[in-house]
């Protein structure tokens, strides 16, 4: 705001200590320059796996993959699966993914909104909205089903596509990020998402469900 007026060293922190340097680099190829945009990338100072891809999921079994990530990663790193969240586009997906989860015998349990509870010992499921802000050892991203991002198809202005795509695109991105060790995006079978098809296959450990 021009009111504000700010004086002294400035210093722009280019620095993540949040996640490892494989998900920060896979977060960071989802993003796109439009117009005046300009994306620099951070440096992180940890490392770790690649994050997965994991694509040909049919949606009725999304939760079960879901649940074997977290499982697995939880042992890996040696931690509960409470320190898990699994991020999805709308609050419907949300519920179902948690049914899902618990189906397969993991404790979970779906925030709205700003009503997060991060000491409850269960896997925390909300919208990418609600993640803003927020971080996790492992974070699983999901639920992109036909209706829940933009497609091309339905828009008569490309210019007003592009400008979603972009805002669609930092929401994808803020939600990778908000992973600090372990990450995994499913790609439903369903799924015709023009962001998580034009992933680098190089910096994802893919697993492509038959």
């Amino acid at each position: 705001h021009p009111r504000l007026q700010f004086r002294g060293r400035t210093r722009t922190l280019k620095r993540n200590y949040r996640s490892t340097f494989e998900i920060d680099r896979a977060a960071f190829d989802v993003l796109t320059t439009g117009g005046d945009e300009k994306h620099v990338s951070s440096t992180s100072v940890h490392t770790g796996p690649l994050p997965v891809l994991t694509t040909g999921v049919a949606v009725d079994v999304e939760a079960e993959w879901v649940a074997r990530f977290v499982a697995q990663m939880s042992k890996h790193l040696r931690m509960k699966t409470s320190a898990s969240a699994v991020l999805v586009p709308t609050r419907e997906i949300g519920e179902r993914i948690t049914s899902g989860l618990i189906e397969n015998g993991m404790p979970a349990r779906y925030f709205p909104g700003r009503a997060l509870d991060l000491h409850a010992d269960v896997v925390k499921v909300l919208t990418l909205h609600s993640a803003k802000g927020l971080e996790f050892p492992i974070v699983v991203i999901c639920g992109f089903e036909p209706g829940t991002y933009p497609e091309q198809a339905n828009f008569e202005d490309q210019g007003v596509y592009l400008e979603r795509m972009r805002n669609e695109r930092r929401l994808l991105y803020v939600g990778m990020s908000r992973a600090m060790r372990g990450l995994m995006v499913v790609r439903n079978a369903e799924c015709t998402h023009e962001a998580l098809h034009g992933l680098k296959p190089d910096h994802w450990h893919i697993e492509v469900v038959q």
